[in-house]
């Protein structure tokens, strides 16, 4: 039928998602959901490159850590999520090509880059 869906395959059983958290203005809440932007940003990328609503498009989680492997492994992601989260990426992405935003690590830099591979980098 030409529908198009972006699947992103996760070596998890579950990705927690404390969407309520989240305050787009708050920079303290956006780890609440820093685990789920990519499917959102997925469908702007793909609407964006080939053209129709992000709307249009449907997205899922693939979970193959789960112990068993059948339909439920397949999680669409929350429509009521996309908005949200969509407005998250759009200000992560300004702040990115804005110059005199400067780069800073995480505010809690033990709980946050303790496991991060990109320390290095920042300095933490």
């Amino acid at each position: 039928d030409g529908a198009v869906l972006i699947l992103d395959y996760k070596t998890s059983a579950k990705i927690p998602m404390a969407l309520g958290k989240l305050d787009p203005d708050d920079r303290d809440s956006w780890s609440a959901v820093s685990n789920c932007v990519q499917l959102p940003f997925y469908r702007m990328l793909y609407a964006q490159r080939f053209g129709g609503s992000p709307e249009s498009l449907s997205c899922a989680h693939i979970f193959l850590g789960r112990s068993v492997i059948d339909e439920a492994i397949e999680a669409p992601f929350p429509e009521d999520a996309y908005e949200v989260v969509g407005q998250l990426i759009r200000r992560v992405l300004a702040e990115i090509v804005e110059p005199s935003v400067p780069f800073g690590s995480a505010r809690d830099a033990k709980k946050a880059c303790t496991s991060c591979v990109y320390r290095c980098i920042c300095g933490t």
